[in-house]
Order: structure tokens, then sequence, then C-alpha cells
């Protein structure tokens, strides 16, 4: 199984050495003197995109490698993991 997942890229994810990264928030910040939402070509809005997505393709790989350890073992084996 573990080497299934190097092979995928996915076993940093497994070991814990490619922790989670932190999970931005929903909306992207208001500018606080106008309360509206910031524009799309600010810095701000740039770079909470580019957490999202971080974050995003992250869980898109441990989803992927749960996936992979769940229908690699036995209906009976699932209950210890």
């Amino acid at each position: 199984m573990m080497s299934v997942l190097q092979a995928r890229l996915l076993w940093l994810i497994v070991d814990g050495q490619r922790p989670s990264p932190s999970k931005p928030p929903a909306d992207p910040s208001v500018n606080n003197t106008t309360n509206k939402p910031l524009p799309f070509s600010s810095d701000d809005y740039k770079e909470w995109i580019c957490l999202w997505n971080e974050h995003i393709q992250w869980l898109e790989s441990d989803l992927a490698a749960m996936g992979l350890m769940r229908g690699a073992i036995e209906y009976r084996q699932r209950e210890h993991i």
C-alpha cells in the first residue's frame, strides 16, 4: 500500500509530513472602510484565492489517499482503522 501511495504522491499526507493547510475564510475579506467585498484585482483577494486553492488541493489528495486505502483493505479490517 505504501508504494502505491508513494507512486501517486500521496504518501506524505498519510505519513503526516504534509500537514493540512489552515482553512481560509469562506468568503474573501471585505474592505474595512466601505464594507464592500475586495475587488478581484486586489492583492488580498488574490492571496485568498491561492490559500483556498491550496486547501482544496490538499483535501482532494487526502480523499484520494483515503479512497485507495479503503479499496485495498477487506471490509472487516475497516473497523480497526
